[in-house]
């Protein structure tokens, strides 16, 4: 790969995704696109370059920005934020709608990649509200870039590994067991799911999304854009919030200064202003 072909790569990257691939990266492309072009029958990355700019309908592009973009979760990852969601913002919701100034919670997952993310905010949910979830008007929305991980996603099928931060009370609760191949699965059950949904979104572009949120998790996302989309992003995300709303950041991602409305109120956790 020479330098021109990770120019055009990383320029194309940035163009549609907002990604930020900075000449340290050349090496994780290298190595993540190698296996695309083996895939493809290509042998050089020159002709990697030719097919992307030949890409009209946007196939390629999807693949690549699915190859570049990590997907690292498990469940309750950072689990100070689910308890903060739990304790604090759930409860807040519930008396803003025994109040009557709400009838609904709307939270939003912005990179779900597999789905732990939103399975745990909406185990969060079910264990904060418990039978009161009957009566209450609550959905998750998560959505993600990369097309391959929201079908997995939505599949809601996970190993072993993947579970190990869930404790066997929420296992037996919120998973179904299943054998494949002698190797023991965990189904998320229908009364998790069903409060999910799944679409595919660029962050950097239009949101299609109506009405305010009650919380936002954008967790380890932002560390592959440049100071100025970070800071677009982040007034957009104040903007989607409701006042008094919640946003949750990743554990590298801490602002050195709240951006416009937001207050911070814990490490990684801020709050739109009331006013």
């Amino acid at each position: 790969m020479t330098r021109d072909d990770f120019r055009i790569i990383s320029d194309l990257a940035s163009r549609r995704t907002g990604i930020d691939l900075g000449e340290h990266k050349a090496q994780m492309v290298y190595t993540r696109l190698s296996r695309r072009l083996r895939h493809l029958g290509l042998t050089s990355f020159r002709d990697y370059v030719r097919l992307l700019e030949r890409d009209e309908d946007g196939g390629e592009t999807a693949v690549l920005v699915n190859a570049l973009t990590t997907n690292l979760t498990k469940f309750f990852r950072s689990e100070t934020h689910f308890d903060h969601l739990r304790d604090v913002v759930i409860p807040d919701c519930r008396e803003r709608i025994r109040r009557g100034q709400s009838r609904r919670i709307r939270i939003w997952s912005t990179a779900c990649s597999t789905g732990e993310e939103p399975y745990s905010i909406a185990i969060s949910i079910l264990r904060a509200l418990g039978e009161n979830i009957a009566g209450t008007n609550v959905r998750v929305l998560a959505t993600d870039i990369d097309t391959d991980m929201l079908e997995r996603a939505s599949a809601g099928v996970y190993g072993e590994n993947a579970i190990e931060a869930v404790g066997p009370e929420d296992r037996r609760r919120f998973f179904e067991v299943e054998c494949s191949k002698g190797e023991r699965r965990w189904r998320v059950k229908d009364s998790v799911r069903k409060l999910i949904t799944f679409k595919k979104l660029n962050l950097l572009g239009p949101w299609p999304m109506r009405g305010e949120f009650d919380a936002v998790l954008c967790r380890n996302v932002m560390i592959y854009f440049d100071r100025p989309t970070k800071d677009q992003l982040i007034e957009r995300l104040a903007g989607i919030l409701r006042p008094g709303a919640w946003l949750y950041l990743g554990s590298s991602e801490t602002m050195m200064s709240p951006g416009p409305g937001l207050s911070r109120e814990g490490d990684t956790i801020y709050r739109r202003r009331e006013t």
